[in-house]
């Protein structure tokens, strides 16, 4: 089957006079997987002089070698450095033995902006899905502030992953792309990890490629970019928070949720329709019908999300949205909750922080 769809919600009841907000959790469950076959892998990587340091580009290139043969086989994967221009200098398969040798050049710039335009609109038009690793060292010289990618358009089919090594990078422009690609975020103090961190974006099982899911149109999606929300690629468990509002009314109100994905052993369109009906009742009954548990765990999100940009804004108000999650966490009794909190608690880099609420986000 691939996947299964299952949806909570805070409420079964809403207002008649009033608005009612309801808390929703929506959870991909894979079903059955199979080994991946024409994922394309591509590595994204700052070749400006800064590289040269600590051997950044060559502790780059070992790992993505490594990670070529070690890939199954029947993907795919290409390689670009980025200055002055957007560069190719790999396309192949992987799996089986490479003797390739990757060409080490350095530019004179950091023009981010330009490369990842470029390759964004090459990759609109592949027919994969595919995971986009994107490595840098240093700040944009072309495109300095964060604004200034919104405007990027990432194709459905693109998830990415931003690695920043340093701390003398932009973090919220590493944030934003992955935020934009609904992906995740790393900040690397040591290019000793560059090896680790790729190893962890193998892809090694997929239950189904290119999901898309919906929630109702005025929806607040909490963890993720965009209304329907996209994943190319599901290998583990999707969870997605968000918060809808049902208008007051007289009838019953019913909504659906839509998944639509492509499965991987016989390559069709598969969909999911699920309704959620939301009868009317007086206002006593529709507050006592609150489900707890599901109104704290989409409101953790909630918060974390505000915690981030609170972050991105070097705001003094993001102390105290912490502490509200250290609270919120403490009531839902969850153990992982707790333990996140307590990590984000005992940060001090703003790197390193907001680094980890992306990887929190999408993981769910």
């Amino acid at each position: 089957m691939g996947v299964l769809l299952k949806v909570r919600a805070s409420r079964s009841l809403a207002y008649v006079n009033k608005p009612t907000q309801v808390a929703v959790i929506l959870r991909v469950v894979p079903d059955t997987y199979v080994s991946p076959q024409r994922v394309k892998y591509v590595f994204l990587i700052d070749n400006s002089p800064s590289m040269k340091k600590e051997s950044k580009l060559g502790t780059a290139i070992s790992a993505m070698q490594k990670l070529i043969l070690e890939i199954p086989m029947g993907n795919l994967f290409e390689v670009y450095y980025f200055s002055n221009d957007l560069t190719k200098v790999y396309e192949g398969v992987t799996g089986g033995v490479t003797s390739y040798n990757f060409p080490v050049h350095y530019g004179g710039t950091t023009n981010l902006y330009k490369a990842l335009s470029k390759l964004l609109d090459y990759l609109a038009k592949v027919d994969s899905p595919v995971r986009l690793v994107i490595l840098s060292d240093g700040k944009p010289t072309d495109k300095r502030k964060p604004s200034d990618y919104d405007n990027l358009k990432v194709p459905s089919n693109v998830q990415i992953i931003s690695i920043g090594i340093g701390n003398d990078y932009n973090e919220v422009i590493m944030k934003k792309l992955a935020d934009l690609g609904n992906g995740r975020f790393y900040h690397a103090t040591d290019v000793k990890t560059l090896p680790s961190i790729f190893e962890g974006e193998k892809i090694e099982r997929v239950a189904a490629y290119n999901l898309r899911v919906a929630f109702p149109s005025g929806s607040e999606i909490l963890n993720y970019s965009g209304n329907p929300v996209v994943v190319p690629i599901v290998s583990d468990v999707v969870n997605v928070y968000g918060y809808l509002t049902v208008p007051p009314g007289e009838l019953a109100s019913t909504v659906y949720f839509t998944a639509t994905y492509v499965d991987p052993v016989d390559k069709s369109e598969k969909v999911f329709n699920i309704p959620l009906t939301f009868n009317r009742g007086p206002e006593g009954a529709v507050d006592s019908s609150v489900d707890q548990s599901v109104e704290d765990e989409v409101k953790y999100y909630y918060l974390l999300k505000l915690y981030a940009k609170k972050l991105e804004e070097g705001s003094k108000e993001a102390t105290e949205v912490l502490k509200s999650l250290a609270e919120l966490a403490a009531k839902t009794k969850r153990e992982d909750l707790i333990a996140v909190t307590r990590k984000l608690s005992s940060g001090t880099d703003n790197k390193d922080l907001l680094a980890e609420t992306t990887r929190v986000l999408r993981k769910g």
